[in-house]
């Protein structure tokens, strides 16, 4: 049990199921961010642009943010937050984004810091690779699109990525801080 005043934040590693070499990247998340904050900060990270179905199961339950025509869940992601979760460290769950290509995103609680200063906003620390672009197809489709890709597209994906993991700023949204290099 916390004491009153401190602060959880969990560090999540999230990597894609089914791709080779592997993307992946490591967040730094608040306790108080919701299920759909989560979603929102994944959305961000992998650079994708919420037109799709997803889901968590977390404890063999499902959670996610509803779309107009797919599916409801029991939970309001807006009130469901991470800390409620009681997750531990090494914990592993799932997130699925885009049910026709099944993009399935392991995540992985690395660490839990306790802290009485809460994270003001989350951070991603670091990656590797470009996410498959929207509607590509599943994983396997999407190995042989990214391979055989317009060198213009993969080069803009390469920029985009620099700009997000390895440039001046790390990420710059609403909902990442600025984290400078």
């Amino acid at each position: 049990m916390l004491e009153p005043g401190t602060s959880v934040t969990y560090q999540l590693h999230v990597s894609l199921i089914g791709i080779s070499p592997m993307i992946w990247r490591r967040l730094m998340v608040s306790g108080n961010s919701t299920i759909e904050d989560l979603h929102y900060i994944l959305q961000i990270a992998l650079g994708w642009s919420d037109d799709h179905l997803n889901r968590f199961t977390i404890h063999g339950k499902d959670y996610g943010v509803s779309h107009p025509g797919g599916i409801w869940f029991s939970d309001d992601p807006a009130q469901v937050h991470l800390a409620g979760l009681q997750l531990r460290e090494r914990e592993k769950f799932l997130y699925e984004y885009d049910f026709s290509d099944r993009w399935c995103h392991q995540i992985r609680v690395e660490a839990i810091v306790h802290s009485d200063r809460p994270l003001p906003a989350p951070v991603c620390l670091a990656g590797k690779r470009a996410a498959p672009p929207e509607d590509c197809g599943e994983p396997e489709v999407s190995r042989t699109a990214i391979n055989d890709c317009d060198p213009a597209l993969a080069e803009r994906d390469r920029s985009r990525m620099k700009c997000l993991l390895g440039g001046s700023l790390r990420y710059v949204t609403r909902y990442f801080r600025v984290v400078p290099r």
